[in-house]
């Protein structure tokens, strides 16, 4: 698949499709050729999955912990485990996307910004403002120009 069908696909079909509906399936594996199989299930019900997934498998999901139980989400997924097709895509994006989007961020000039990680968080853009003079819409370029650069990645 191209890069420009990709590119596509998610601009004219899939954005769209899942700013209006109540659930939405999305397998970047194939769409985006990810590395690895994952899959995306995105709802607006925030408690259908418990309701129809939730066996409390005790062999698989143990509730001798020294934690409270209810933040364990393993009961919530389709897949029996905690997440993982979410991780597979989040290594994805930090391989893939945001290296790409800092480079077209420095060659574009609109944004002095850096992208770095600081020790054990997770990469991110930091934005240092020095100008009192910000507004709201200050804060809706620098977003939306992000958005900008990557929105074909």
């Amino acid at each position: 698949m191209t890069h420009e069908f990709s590119q596509f696909v998610v601009t004219h079909l899939v954005k769209p499709t899942a700013l209006q509906c109540c659930h939405f399936t999305w397998n970047p594996h194939k769409l985006l050729t990810a590395p690895q199989q994952c899959s995306v299930f995105l709802t607006r019900h925030s408690t259908i999955l418990t309701e129809c997934h939730s066996a409390s498998a005790t062999y698989l999901f143990q509730k001798d912990k020294f934690y409270d139980t209810k933040y364990d989400s393993g009961d919530k997924h389709i897949q029996c485990g905690r997440k993982p097709d979410v991780l597979k895509f989040w290594f994805m994006w930090k391989a893939k996307v945001a290296p790409k989007i800092k480079e077209r961020m420095m060659k574009t000039g609109s944004m002095m910004i850096t992208y770095q990680p600081i020790h054990d968080l997770p990469n991110f853009f930091r934005l240092v403002l020095q100008n009192s003079a910000l507004d709201h819409s200050d804060m809706d370029f620098f977003i939306e120009e992000i958005e900008r650069l990557g929105h074909d990645l």
